[in-house]
């Protein structure tokens, strides 16, 4: 990345707040992500350490281990008629609600689409019906 991006993406890191990583070289791992520290983000450009935006974690579909015996979804936002459900029986496929079998990939979030699940597992909050890769 050039010097002129670097910068770019300093400022964007410094207007937004948005943690960054950092690597002496293309040879190294990232380094661990970093929030408010802009001595060392001035720093890292200084010294022509490339630094980058932390990246979203990879989200991957929930499987039948991750859906133990007691566990309920529920739609977000909120469905007011049907606030939760309980999972009758967790396939290879999907978990079977009322009969019907929902898919690991269709309770994930999806880009663009504003509604999406959460799972509760016993003695567990509710999360996100996604895991990280």
């Amino acid at each position: 990345m050039t010097k002129p991006d670097q910068l770019r993406l300093a400022a964007e890191i410094t207007e937004k707040n948005t943690p960054w990583q950092s690597r002496a070289n293309a040879s190294y791992d990232w380094g661990l992500p970093i929030s408010d520290d802009f001595p060392a983000l001035i720093a890292c450009l200084r010294q022509g350490v490339e630094i980058r935006i932390k990246p979203e974690p990879a989200l991957v579909p929930l499987g039948p281990e991750d859906v133990p015996p007691g566990s309920a979804i529920r739609c977000v936002p909120p469905n007011k008629y049907v606030p939760w459900w309980m999972i009758t029986k967790p396939t290879y496929e999907g978990i079977e609600v009322d009969g019907k079998i929902m898919t690991y990939s269709s309770l994930m979030p999806q880009r663009g689409i504003e509604s999406s699940f959460e799972i509760k597992r016993p003695g567990q909050d509710w999360m996100s019906c996604s895991k990280p890769a």
